[in-house]
């Protein structure tokens, strides 16, 4: 087995994420088929399917908020999790990990004591030993960005859905992470807030972060998306380009799936 503490392979730039063979069960359930994903860096990969499909749990296995129960997870060449042996990540490990590949969830998941700026700064103090000064400048700036800088000292019941998941994204960009994971990040909101959301996740591709998103926005999936990868049943059934997926798909279940949520 590789040494955890070292790298995969030195030939070459080794994907951000690579995840082979990933299973994931619960109980009797097995929700995750053998999955292999790698992601390079500044590539944006967008993954759809329907509901129940794996997706989110294949996002959470990445950043190990959900252990595979077989597989190997390896983030910037460095193996971080081996599944059915006993290679596990202690606290300490897996904390610099997962400062690397930050998360938006679905429900915003705010401190709802804590203002939008003590949101967006605790993390960087906590994890990354950023003084309360630095952490609060910084924590304006992305407020500023994202279009919310007179709300600093608002706490999140006083804010809208879409509000809430912009210092939800702000939140993540503190972390100054390699990899930013979303998962349906807009799937609590109202229509009308949904556009604020993803003009700022559009903005953050366009700056160069690296992207895993599970969405159910296609269009903004085809319009931002390098590559977009198709789940059914615990696998993946298709990826490809944009132009590829949601002009010739290859698949039956890829067409039917599109044909579905589309028309």
């Amino acid at each position: 087995m590789p040494d955890p503490a070292g790298p995969l392979s030195t030939s070459g730039e080794p994907p951000i994420i690579s995840m082979k063979g990933i299973r994931k069960s619960f109980g009797h359930t097995e929700v995750l088929k053998g999955v292999d994903l790698e992601v390079r860096q500044s590539e944006k990969v967008c993954i759809i399917g329907p509901s129940g499909s794996g997706k989110s749990t294949l996002l959470r296995c990445c950043n190990l908020l959900e252990m595979p129960t077989h597989g190997d997870v390896s983030f910037k060449g460095t193996l971080m999790f081996r599944g059915g042996t006993s290679h596990k990540l202690s606290h300490k490990q897996v904390g610099p990990y997962r400062a690397g590949m930050a998360m938006v969830f679905q429900q915003f998941d705010l401190f709802p004591h804590l203002t939008a700026l003590q949101n967006i700064s605790l993390g960087p103090q906590q994890s990354l030993g950023v003084s309360p000064e630095v952490a609060k400048a910084r924590g304006r700036a992305l407020l500023d960005r994202i279009g919310l800088g007179q709300f600093a000292d608002a706490h999140p019941r006083t804010l809208s859905g879409g509000q809430q998941q912009r210092v939800a994204i702000a939140r993540a960009l503190a972390m100054e992470p390699d990899v930013i994971l979303f998962d349906e990040p807009t799937s609590a909101l109202d229509p009308e807030m949904v556009g604020e959301v993803l003009s700022v996740m559009r903005d953050v591709a366009n700056e160069g972060m690296t992207m895993v998103i599970v969405t159910h926005e296609m269009a903004f999936a085809r319009e931002v998306g390098d590559r977009v990868i198709v789940m059914d049943d615990g696998m993946i059934v298709e990826e490809g380009t944009p132009k590829e997926i949601f002009t010739a798909a290859k698949q039956d279940r890829t067409q039917k799936f599109l044909e579905a949520i589309l028309h």
